[in-house]
């Protein structure tokens, strides 16, 4: 992504989370997120659950960094189910995610996606990036 990629994609985090706080995904619950890695074969499942925000960056970092040097792996699909809040900065998360496994070789799928994680993830046109069931 180049200079003027990157400085769009900045603008647009900025307007979700503008969004964001208009369709009154902001909440004072301070559930911390969880992050569980399951492998079925050539997949590897990371099950979100909780708020997907930014003090969440380490575990998410720590769980997409294991899979990355996975040789074994050929996809990794990153399930919503369980996630109540996204931010910007878990869209970053996101975009990072994608970049890391593009390098490695990977397909990312998003299954899971509901409610306002939907609306956020259609608003910054993520299913233009990520395949989402």
């Amino acid at each position: 992504m180049g200079a003027l990629g990157l400085y769009l994609w900045r603008i647009m985090l900025a307007v979700v989370e503008h969004s964001i706080a208009a369709i009154g995904t902001i909440r004072s619950n301070t559930t911390k997120m969880q992050v569980t890695v399951t492998k079925a074969g050539n997949v590897a499942i990371l099950k979100l659950a909780g708020r997907f925000d930014f003090n969440s960056h380490r575990e998410f970092r720590a769980a997409i960094e294991s899979l990355e040097g996975d040789g074994n792996l050929r996809a990794v699909t990153i399930d919503f189910s369980g996630v109540e809040y996204l931010d910007s900065s878990a869209l970053g998360m996101l975009l990072m995610l994608r970049d890391n496994m593009i390098a490695a070789k990977k397909e990312v799928t998003f299954s899971g996606v509901h409610g306002n994680v939907k609306q956020v993830l259609d608003i910054a046109n993520f299913g233009k990036l990520f395949h989402i069931d």
